[in-house]
């Protein structure tokens, strides 16, 4: 992956705001939820790297992880209130994770969680979906009501 200079990056903003119509990038929140003992941090990376490959701005403290069983329900998870409550307080324009799995188990909690994004008008990109590389939902047509 090419660095980009200042001066790239600043022209790079300036054309995807101007395409996107929107006056800023997208603010998103990196989460991670990992079994006992994993080591969260080469996934952080991974997902900053997404993030950041698509000019998205990751906030100092925007990343969050929980660690425990993956069926657990997201509204039993620490991190995961933080960053619903991101997103609901519009601190966050998305959330980036590496699965939307990881999130929400079932296929009912995964409607939910849709249903939920879309509420407030964000959205959710993923590294993989249903065991596959790739966002979940089109890295250019992510942001939900816009």
């Amino acid at each position: 992956m090419t660095r980009r200079t200042v001066q790239q990056a600043s022209r790079r903003r300036t054309i995807v705001n101007a395409a996107s119509g929107f006056p800023e990038r997208n603010r998103v929140v990196l989460y991670v939820n990992v079994p006992d003992g994993a080591d969260p941090y080469p996934i952080l990376k991974q997902l900053r790297e997404h993030a950041e490959a698509r000019d998205w701005i990751v906030p100092e403290g925007y990343e969050f992880c929980d660690i425990g069983p993956e069926g657990r329900s997201r509204c039993d998870r620490i991190g995961w209130f933080e960053v619903a409550r991101l997103l609901r307080e519009s601190k966050a324009d998305g959330v980036v994770a590496p699965a939307e799995t990881l999130i929400a188990a079932s296929p009912g909690e995964r409607d939910q969680l849709r249903l939920w994004l879309s509420s407030l008008q964000k959205f959710a990109a993923y590294l993989q979906r249903d065991g596959h590389d790739g966002d979940a939902m089109g890295a250019e047509n992510e942001r939900a009501g816009a």
